[in-house]
């Protein structure tokens, strides 16, 4: 039997990571006012807000570890990524260069995240703070979806992509691309 947990106003809520012990999920709310803000909910039904302010906030990710929160904003003007300490925010860091989205984490020691046709990846050491590196573009496609994964080592990409050659055209399959940087290099061989 499944318990109802969250039953809240006008707004509207979206899923957006689990902490890994499993007992807190951050998610989004749509709020009338305020926008897109980021909120943690318990097991227990307590709801509370994370980030609340009048720049639109999404696409929550927690470390392996659970530690640092990674999200987009558009605070300054654009979408860019962030990370902070998690569950209480501190300093906030600026992830991205040049705008950013949809922030993943591919292990302890990287993100990666989407710049319009690019993948970037930014390394990541963590300690008492959170050191990043410089963005690096991992690689471009024609439409990089928001509903993309990278598994737990950072070795394998999952991207849903819309067939272009069947616009219109009732849905078709989809397609598991596995060793993606083999296949890469097997289509671009840089030699």
């Amino acid at each position: 039997m499944a318990n109802l947990l969250l039953n809240r106003g006008p707004g509207s809520q979206g899923p957006g990571a689990w902490s890994p012990d499993g007992r807190t999920l951050v998610f989004v709310e749509n709020n009338p006012r305020t926008g897109a803000d980021l909120w943690t909910l318990t097991l227990d039904g307590k709801a509370s807000p994370l980030l609340a302010t009048p720049a639109q906030e999404g696409a929550p990710r927690l470390s392996p570890d659970g530690r640092w929160l990674a999200y987009e904003s558009d605070t300054a003007g654009r979408d860019d990524v962030y990370v902070a300490s998690f569950p209480t925010l501190g300093r906030t860091q600026l992830v991205s260069i040049d705008g950013g989205t949809s922030p993943r984490w591919a292990g302890e020691q990287e993100m990666v995240y989407r710049r319009g046709r690019q993948v970037l990846s930014v390394t990541v050491t963590p300690g008492e703070t959170l050191t990043l590196g410089r963005p690096t573009v991992l690689f471009e496609v024609d439409d990089v979806p928001d509903s993309y994964d990278v598994s737990p080592d950072g070795t394998t990409f999952l991207m849903l992509r819309r067939d272009t050659a069947r616009a219109g055209a009732a849905p078709g399959q989809v397609n598991l691309i596995l060793n993606l940087f083999e296949e890469l290099k097997r289509l671009v061989p840089t030699e």
